[in-house]
């Protein structure tokens, strides 16, 4: 019965709907009591009197109006062969089969006539529309209808006064709303209702329509504005709008995947041959400049040669000078070795060991010199003099490549 929510899409600029002759209608009355559980009522009542097998017809109902404490429901049931054969192709082909609501043209007629002639909004009317799409009878009760009758466009006018005289008797019948006040045929053509006169006691009010196409359109629009609730939309079209869009989902991963994969085929297929690239370019210039590089370097080291040979700031003269005048008086040299750029070894005599620890004291505050080491002092047995050696450690060098 009442559709399950969902998304809507926009509305296309022609709104589908169903003609009423295509349609079976009723007005059902309800206690208002029943308001909450109204779609279980209606639900019930539309498997009673319809002649369709489940999944077969579309069903929708609306509330047109309270009297009496009742509930005044329009109920449409519409086979869906029917409705496929105007709707289906053209709403797929727009993808929005499933998405829009499909009204009934009935009252989408009596909406848009209000509008037309506002004085249809209030009292007893007897509505006539003839157009080349169908031929409609209404009641309308303070512009809501109250009863329907519908006829196929090409019905002549004996049929239109017999629907007419069937809608009449009902109206008679029930006692709801008394007999009509007025009658208003609207039509596109020179058709009218003038024979309906002695039929509902009436001589109708004819208005010629210049776009009943546009009108009923304004009135299917009005309606949507209005938050209209009937929707004939049939469950299978819903279904398969859920699973078109589904597949649609399925296509757009798909591609997603596969531009994803071709992404990172062509990443894989494509860095390793660029940094390829670039580090043979680096090769080839790392190459060309190779024979520049060790020309440098065998330049530095001459450059580094020529420059020990001419600083003579660790010579072994330069170094004797420096102990002999660190030396205290009385200490005496017995031997000098020296190894450039790495050591002298010191060994003498002298009268007081102070001596030597003093000379030691004074040779290390030379920035030339890294380490002083006292490797012996002992006293001679003879002579009573200090035998002592001192070796001299000189800062490592670092050799440039």
């Amino acid at each position: 019965m009442t559709k399950k929510r969902r998304k809507r899409t926009a509305q296309p600029s022609v709104r589908p709907y169903v003609p009423t002759y295509r349609a079976m209608t009723g007005i059902l009355a309800f206690p208002e009591e029943t308001a909450d559980a109204l779609d279980e009522a209606v639900r019930l009542q539309a498997e009673t009197i319809s002649p369709f097998e489940e999944g077969e017809a579309a069903v929708g109902y609306e509330t047109v109006g309270h009297r009496n404490g009742e509930l005044w429901v329009m109920l449409v049931i519409v086979p869906v062969m029917a409705m496929a054969e105007q709707w289906h192709g053209t709403l797929m082909a727009r993808r929005l089969i499933g998405g829009v609501r499909i009204d009934l043209s009935a009252l989408a007629w009596c909406r848009a006539l209000r509008n037309l002639k506002p004085e249809l909004a209030g009292g007893n009317r007897l509505v006539i529309v003839r157009v080349k799409e169908e031929q409609l009878l209404m009641l309308l009760h303070d512009g809501a209808v109250t009863a329907i009758r519908s006829l196929a466009p090409e019905a002549d006018d004996a049929e239109l006064r017999r629907e007419a005289l069937l809608l009449m008797a009902k109206a008679a019948i029930s006692g709801a709303d008394g007999a009509p006040q007025s009658a208003h045929c609207f039509t596109d053509s020179d058709a009218t209702a003038d024979g309906l006169a002695d039929t509902v006691g009436l001589t109708p009010e004819t208005v010629r329509l210049e776009d009943p196409d546009a009108l009923l359109q304004e009135g299917l629009r009005l309606r949507e504005a209005e938050g209209a609730t009937l929707d004939l939309t049939p469950e299978t079209w819903i279904a398969e709008a859920r699973a078109a869009a589904a597949l649609r989902r399925l296509k757009a991963v798909g591609i997603g995947a596969a531009g994803l994969w071709l992404l990172c085929a062509a990443t894989l297929f494509i860095l390793p041959r660029y940094y390829a690239g670039k580090a043979d370019d680096i090769e080839a210039r790392l190459a060309s400049h190779s024979a520049a590089y060790a020309e440098v370097l065998d330049l530095q080291r001459r450059v580094q040669l020529i420059a020990r040979y001419q600083d003579r700031s660790l010579s072994a003269l330069e170094m004797l000078r420096l102990i002999c005048e660190d030396l205290s008086e009385g200490m005496t040299f017995m031997n000098f070795n020296y190894r450039q750029g790495q050591y002298i070894r010191v060994s003498g005599t002298t009268p007081s060991t102070a001596d030597v620890y003093a000379l030691k004291d004074r040779l290390q505050k030379d920035v030339r010199i890294a380490e002083v080491k006292i490797t012996r002092l002992v006293q001679e047995p003879k002579t009573g003099l200090q035998r002592f050696d001192v070796e001299i450690l000189f800062p490592l060098q670092e050799e440039t490549p």
